[in-house]
């Protein structure tokens, strides 16, 4: 809820459609936003689109520090990339490299992740690009401050 309430607060008016597969996050979501956003329970690995949000394609498609909790994160981010519109984008931020940040301090920040179950997918920039390939986006990548996030856009260009 916290993603589609600053998406809210930037772009006014904008359709907000939300995924989660934890009830309580879709509560929680659900109070933050009230009525500004349809919300459904699914697994982001398959889901019907059209049958939870009534369109099977989107303008833009948010992942946000999300891929590095799925299990199976690949076929998250397949599935994703698959619902994108014509003349839209997947945004995707998560977890770097971490290579930037000293060794005590990274062996501490992985600890903790691995205490919330958060798994670093050290080759999430290799296959957002090859999934790019395969659905025919175009990618761009940029890695945070110490390599503590890296941020990738898959656009899929305009028809016509």
């Amino acid at each position: 809820g916290r993603n589609l309430h600053r998406i809210r607060a930037h772009w006014p008016g904008v359709a907000l459609f939300g995924l989660d597969i934890s009830q309580e996050m879709l509560k929680s979501a659900q109070h933050r936003l009230g009525n500004d956003a349809v919300l459904a329970q699914g697994d982001a690995t398959s889901f019907d689109a059209q049958a939870l949000f009534g369109r099977a394609r989107f303008d833009r498609v948010v992942i946000s520090f999300a891929l590095s909790m799925i299990p199976d994160w690949k076929a998250a981010l397949a599935q994703s990339a698959q619902l994108v519109a014509p003349g839209g984008a997947l945004h995707i931020v998560d977890f770097g490299d971490l290579r930037g940040i000293p060794g005590p301090a990274r062996m501490a920040l992985n600890g903790w992740l691995n205490h919330f179950h958060v798994t670093v997918r050290h080759e999430l920039l290799q296959n957002a690009v090859s999934v790019a390939r395969q659905f025919g986006l175009r990618h761009r990548a940029r890695r945070g401050f110490l390599g503590y996030y890296t941020l990738i856009r898959l656009e899929n260009p305009p028809v016509g």
